[in-house]
């Protein structure tokens, strides 16, 4: 994982890369505890990317496209 955090404007902000590599191919989703943090948005310049933010159980889920059609939202 890359961080670059940028503090300029007074508000602290943490740019993150990532990589998933699932080791089952039929993975459906993948799941990051975000506990104490505030996500504001969530990007990826490579592929489409579907998230859901639970923010009651500090849970942020990625969702693969066109692995999943069944996949339901979090409550």
């Amino acid at each position: 994982m890359d961080l670059r955090f940028d503090g300029a404007d007074g508000h602290p902000r943490m740019i993150s890369g990532l990589r998933f590599t699932p080791k089952d191919r039929a993975c459906r989703y993948s799941s990051l505890n975000a506990k104490n943090l505030e996500v504001i948005s969530v990007t990826c310049m490579s592929h489409p990317l579907q998230y859901e933010y639970n923010i009651g159980e500090n849970l942020l889920r990625f969702i693969s496209p066109g692995r999943s059609p069944h996949v339901q939202p979090l409550p």
